[in-house]
């Protein structure tokens, strides 16, 4: 938790630094909790003197922070929540398809957009509020970042959902999913449970397309 400090004519870089230095990714908010009295132009010279770098409006890091797969991730989370890793990232994370992602994928309750920032391409996608399950909070990294990552299930489900166009055999092929990492990580009876929570009959016939042609090769 920040402690509170005023804000001083003399406040160092350093003084800043260590009083955020747990906070991996910083909103305008956590700042001034910190000082309450800080002005924008302090920030916008350590940002032109490198030593703060902004990822989009309000939200900055360190910049002598390692761009690792963790911040990176973090990132997603926290500048726009609420959200968690889902769709293409996600399944990637988990080995269930092969290529690498330009873009971390993202679902939230906030209107679908993409934001382009200094450290990497953060694309979100829409759901309703009562979709917003099926994540786990995993520890990245030496720093220990933490994750919304969506449970391999429920990042297939968030998939298909949003891309109604998926409904054949050769739509599922072309995803290029790992037949036998499919085996492992994704859990029949979970994946059924949360199917249940969409409620949405055209889902069900493609998840069942689905795990005919994934079980079945």
């Amino acid at each position: 938790m920040l402690k509170l400090a005023s804000m001083r004519n003399n406040l160092t870089f350093l003084q800043f630094k260590n009083a955020l230095k747990d906070f991996p990714v910083f909103s305008t908010t956590d700042i001034y909790k910190a000082f309450p009295n800080i002005h924008r132009r302090r920030l916008h010279e350590w940002v032109g003197r490198g030593l703060l770098k902004r990822i989009v409006k309000g939200y900055y890091i360190f910049s002598d922070v390692p761009i690792e797969e963790g911040l990176i991730y973090s990132t997603a989370n926290r500048i726009y929540d609420p959200s968690y890793i889902s769709l293409q990232s996600a399944l990637n994370w988990y080995g269930l398809i092969p290529e690498f992602i330009p873009q971390v994928t993202s679902v939230s309750t906030k209107k679908t957009t993409t934001l382009s920032t200094s450290i990497g391409s953060f694309a979100y996608s829409s759901v309703k509020e009562s979709l917003m399950f099926g994540y786990d909070v995993l520890l990245l990294g030496d720093r220990g970042y933490k994750i919304k990552m969506a449970y391999p299930e429920k990042a297939i489900l968030d998939l298909l959902y949003l891309n109604t166009h998926l409904n054949s055999v050769d739509h599922f092929f072309e995803l290029r999913l790992n037949s036998e990492m499919f085996r492992e990580k994704v859990r029949p009876d979970v994946l059924s449970q949360y199917l249940s929570f969409f409620s949405n009959k055209s889902l069900s016939k493609r998840v069942n397309i689905l795990l005919n042609f994934m079980i079945g090769k």
